[in-house]
């Protein structure tokens, strides 16, 4: 029987006081913002104001920033793997009399490549024909090494392969962009038929 009149009061308490809040929050009419300041708009047809809490949209931009596009690269900067020339750089050693060295595929090569370029993949570069091409470049003559961009083994052991030669060659750089990076940005290119497209930038 104690037991019952216990629960029964606990019950009782528990009704009174959820009436209650109901009622201050009717007669009252506080506002919970979280924060955010509320905005109290009236009701339509009653006249009577009640709090409407507008809380902003969560974005990723800085609030202090007016969101703008960002400014396209040119492709001439576009960066390559660290360590490695941009387009612009490669360039600017090519016009300046650098020597360009394909490290692709025979028959890419024979389709076209950078103007002026010698074939001299790492496998060639240790044959006799290989070493005899490389011996009249002078060793201290920037040579430029080209594949197809990016983490491209076949640079890296065409450098690899220079630098075991034995001629002294001193300053030896990879471009990080590819030969169709270099021809799609309209740079000099040399076609199977001995044409040559492109231009300066």
């Amino acid at each position: 029987m104690h037991i019952c009149t216990t629960t029964t009061r606990v019950c009782a308490i528990i009704g009174l006081g959820a009436i209650v809040g109901v009622g201050h929050a009717l007669i009252v009419r506080v506002p919970v913002g979280f924060g955010h300041k509320a905005i109290v708009a009236p009701v339509e047809n009653t006249g009577t104001a009640i709090p409407v809490v507008h809380v902003p949209e969560l974005t990723n931009e800085d609030p202090g920033e007016n969101p703008t596009e960002a400014p396209a690269i040119d492709p001439l900067d576009i960066p390559g793997p660290p360590g490695k020339l941009t387009l612009r750089e490669a360039y600017a050693l090519y016009d300046e009399g650098a020597y360009f060295v394909d490290a692709r595929h025979q028959e890419e090569f024979d389709e076209s490549h950078i103007a002026g370029a010698l074939f001299l993949p790492a496998q060639r570069i240790r044959s006799k024909a290989g070493l005899d091409e490389l011996e009249m470049i002078p060793p201290d003559i920037t040579i430029v090494i080209y594949c197809v961009g990016g983490e491209c083994d076949a640079s890296e052991n065409a450098k690899l392969a220079i630098e075991r030669s034995g001629f002294g060659f001193t300053d030896i750089r990879i471009m990080g962009r590819g030969f169709e990076d270099w021809a799609g940005a309209g740079l000099p290119v040399e076609h199977a038929d001995g044409t040559i497209t492109g231009d300066q930038p």
